[in-house]
């Protein structure tokens, strides 16, 4: 029925007018919002906005700062590790011992060199408790020496023997180390080696004085020998008149001999002042001490004198002359025989250092005075009644002359060392 009222209605003229009426009409709708809360949330998050911005900005500016900071900070740690690590070349190739001490006396910086010098590890040196100071008494003085001021420079030459049985001539020299505000800081020890140096000198010293040997030996065999030469033969002329029987023969033959040894003394003194030339080989040190030792057996046993050898197992070939050599060491083992007029005890020995091969000829003889151990190597001293005094004065020059050196040690009635050190 409802269906039928609305289709009624609509059906009717004035219900349609009023429907196309409305249709052809324009409407507005007018809504009204409260826009202050909605501008207030819109302010705050502008705000909001900006604070966050420049929050971010500054973790921002920071974290590049951080980076920049960093990126400098290994690049100063890689600069300090390069300078570290050049000073650390430079102190261990330097060719002078340096030793520094803290302000308690603890060693705290021991290069290289000081090492060869002393033959002391750095694990045993650094430290309060230290064994440089316990072996090398000698260092250990130029620290504790008072009376020097400070900032001034403490200089000592001294001879420093190492473990190892090497011996180095060293100059100390002590700086104690002020800061900027006149604090102590520490002392530092320079140790430089003037064993080259003193070789150099005492090289210069012999060269002088073959110089002037030389020249006068060239004089003195021009002039001696062409006489000594008619000497002779006028000896063996007036010895051939003789018969055997007389006595003047014989005093002829005596002339003949001295003749001869005034040959030999001139020849001497020439090997002496001329310029050696060396031959050399491949040597067997303890080959060659042993036929020194097999050759004068028989005149030490008839010395009364034992002869003994103390070798290690093992040494290094060392090349130089052999037959000058055996005539350094037999002269030296003849000169011991000598020394023990009553008999004693010859030993030989050999010891292996870092660089060389060490001889020592130890005898219980008569000694040497303190006041001659410097003139044992000049040329024409001696302290027996027969020998022309070259025979350790060319053992000298010998020795030398293959880059070695030669030292003596004497103690009056207690016997003598003598220690050849040859380069290896």
């Amino acid at each position: 029925m409802g269906n039928m009222m609305m289709r009624h209605h609509l059906s009717s003229p004035g219900w349609r007018e009023k429907i196309d009426a409305l249709n052809n009409e324009k409407y507005v709708i007018l809504v009204e919002l409260d826009m202050k809360q909605f501008n207030e949330r819109l302010q705050r998050q502008k705000l909001e906005i900006i604070i966050l911005s420049i929050v971010l900005l500054l973790v921002g500016f920071g974290g590049w700062l951080s980076i920049l900071t960093l990126q400098g900070l290994k690049g100063s740690q890689s600069r300090l590790r390069r300078v570290e690590a050049f000073r650390d070349i430079l102190i261990s190739s330097l060719p002078v011992g340096l030793i520094a001490t803290d302000t308690k006396g603890g060693i705290i910086l021991y290069n290289k060199f000081s090492q060869e010098l002393t033959g002391i590890s750095e694990e045993e040196a650094l430290g309060g408790d230290s064994a440089v100071f316990d072996k090398m008494p000698e260092i250990h003085a130029a620290f504790r020496t008072e009376g020097t001021p400070q900032k001034e420079l403490y200089q000592k030459e001294v001879k420093l023997q190492s473990d190892t049985g090497s011996s180095h001539t060293v100059q100390l020299s002590r700086l104690t180390i002020i800061d900027s505000d006149d604090s102590f800081v520490g002392t530092l020890l320079m140790m430089q080696d003037l064993s080259r140096v003193k070789r150099l000198e005492r090289d210069l010293r012999k060269s002088e004085r073959l110089a002037a040997l030389g020249k006068m030996a060239a004089g003195v065999a021009h002039e001696l020998r062409n006489p000594l030469s008619s000497i002779k033969g006028l000896a063996l002329v007036l010895k051939s008149k003789f018969s055997p029987e007389n006595d003047d023969r014989e005093t002829a033959d005596i002339l003949v001999q001295e003749v001869e040894r005034l040959n030999r003394s001139i020849s001497e003194l020439l090997d002496y002042a001329r310029p050696q030339k060396l031959q050399k080989v491949d040597v067997d040190i303890h080959n060659l001490l042993n036929k020194g030792v097999s050759l004068l057996c028989i005149d030490a046993e008839a010395a009364g004198v034992q002869m003994v050898t103390d070798f290690p197992n093992t040494l290094p070939m060392v090349q130089a002359d052999e037959d000058k050599l055996n005539q350094v060491f037999l002269n030296l083992f003849l000169n011991s025989i000598q020394a023990m007029e009553s008999g004693g005890t010859l030993t030989v020995s050999t010891v292996k250092t870092k660089n060389s091969i060490k001889v020592i000829v130890t005898d219980t003889g008569c000694g040497i005075e303190e006041k001659n151990l410097g003139r044992v190597f000049d040329p024409y001293f001696t302290s027996k009644s027969e020998g022309t005094g070259l025979g350790m004065a060319m053992s000298a020059k010998i020795v030398e002359e293959h880059g070695g050196s030669i030292t003596l040690e004497s103690v009056v009635n207690q016997g003598t060392s003598v220690i050849v050190e040859i380069p290896c």
